[in-house]
């Protein structure tokens, strides 16, 4: 990795990697830096994990010196890094703030000091309006920013063989329906579904997986994007509400028919351009079938709504550049 310039910014992730940090580094001119050390295990191994990374956060950014920082929250350890770094070196701090700090089990406990820290920032960026105004409320500067429409060479083109693939991007979160993913290929069998990702929490373990569907485990970046560009079918749930889908992005970047959540805010950025599934195997396999048969049109939506996103993408970088104070 090469050192950053006296003005430059970078979009900083305790994770591997995360299409949302490249995007907002690319569209900023910036730069990504992932934090990654020891293994995900139980809250002791958690707490040695995020002190190591705390300080091979601050290693990075005293060697890069950037004077602006994007921080990706959760956790909140990694904005506290970013926040000591950007009162030694007087650097711009925001934070990305994603779902899970704001409304999942483990991470809303410490909201209350989220929002202290976030509030010690130049401010937050979130996806949807409902998660803004939990922040707004505890009084703390944010904008809405969703995902960066990156759409794709070969979008506007779509498989005319009729396939039968359903394309599962997976982290093996607990608000991610699993199991009934599994539940629904076995109501169908003609669908060969493809669950990437690693399962970190053990969720298969035990589990009599159907011959119909294909466990990928982690996959690089280029094989994951060409499973993306090959899908009949895209497939991102969750169980929680306010809650953004990356693989629903995703699938708008390629063009591809989406079935997401049942949920307002998914419902309100995708419209026509996907069908809706509860978390549960019965429903998740009809939208899949739905979309199979509407496949045609979804494709022409999810298009058209890819490049109504991009149209408005410059006038929601131009706010998140004025917060960091760039000209």
């Amino acid at each position: 990795m090469g050192r950053c310039g006296d003005n430059d910014l970078v979009v900083l992730g305790w994770v591997h990697f995360h299409t949302r940090n490249e995007g907002l580094a690319d569209e900023l001119g910036g730069v990504t830096r992932y934090i990654q050390w020891g293994p995900r295990g139980n809250p002791f191994v958690a707490v040695l994990r995020y002190l190591v990374q705390f300080a091979m956060t601050m290693v990075v950014l005293v060697r890069d010196r950037p004077r602006r920082v994007v921080c990706m929250v959760p956790p909140f350890p990694a904005l506290m890094a970013c926040l000591l770094y950007g009162g030694l070196a007087r650097a711009a701090v925001v934070g990305d703030v994603h779902t899970y700090p704001l409304v999942g089990s483990t991470w809303r406990p410490f909201l209350p000091f989220t929002a202290w820290l976030l509030r010690r920032s130049r401010g937050a960026v979130v996806t949807n309006e409902a998660n803004a105004a939990i922040l707004r409320r505890r009084d703390v500067h944010t904008l809405v920013l969703d995902d960066t429409p990156a759409l794709r060479d070969g979008r506007d083109s779509q498989d005319p063989a009729g396939g039968r693939q359903i394309v599962v991007p997976a982290s093996f979160d607990s608000d991610e329906p699993i199991l009934e993913i599994i539940g629904a290929a076995r109501l169908h069998p003609d669908m060969h579904v493809v669950i990437t990702g690693r399962d970190t929490a053990g969720v298969l373990v035990d589990v009599d997986m159907p011959p119909n569907v294909e466990v990928t485990g982690f996959v690089p970046r280029s094989s994951y994007e060409e499973l993306l560009a090959g899908a009949d079918v895209v497939c991102a749930l969750t169980t929680l509400d306010n809650c953004m889908q990356q693989a629903g992005y995703e699938a708008m970047a390629w063009g591809r028919p989406l079935v997401t959540s049942n949920t307002y805010e998914l419902r309100s950025y995708f419209g026509e351009a996907a069908r809706y599934a509860s978390p549960r195997a019965a429903s998740i396999g009809a939208a899949w079938a739905d979309a199979l048969a509407a496949r045609d049109d979804l494709h022409a939506k999810m298009v058209a709504l890819g490049r109504s996103k991009a149209a408005a993408r410059p006038g929601e970088i131009a706010a998140l550049r004025e917060l960091l104070g760039l000209g």
